[in-house]
């Protein structure tokens, strides 16, 4: 239905500009077999639930999702020992419990 389709992507849009209000982006550190996602500061003492989704766009199979789940220094590393190495797509969808958030960055990892 392309009502409901429309509503999705408002949804999307909304969430971005959300992450776009915020003082800093969500930043992306590769170092070889891992990952680490940095939130902003701003962020601190806030209740955040979402999830670390990493897609493989030559290959469905190796989607993965992970629970956010921040360290003291707003971040969370993923390893990626074992996982493919190459192109992906990771987006990070979350909620303060206020608004909702999302960013998406595509990533060369593993290389």
């Amino acid at each position: 239905d392309y009502y409901e389709q429309e509503i999705k992507y408002q949804q999307v849009i909304d969430k971005q500009n959300n992450l776009f209000a915020l003082s800093k982006n969500i930043e992306f550190k590769v170092n070889k077999n891992e990952v680490t996602v940095i939130f902003p500061e701003e962020l601190r003492g806030r209740e955040l639930n979402g999830n670390l989704v990493f897609y493989r766009a030559v290959n469905a199979d190796l989607d993965f999702k992970i629970p956010i789940n921040l360290n003291d220094s707003l971040s969370q590393t993923v390893n990626f020992s074992g996982r493919e190495p190459g192109y992906w797509k990771v987006t990070v969808d979350f909620s303060d419990g206020k608004l909702e958030y999302l960013q998406e960055k595509k990533l060369i990892i593993g290389i």
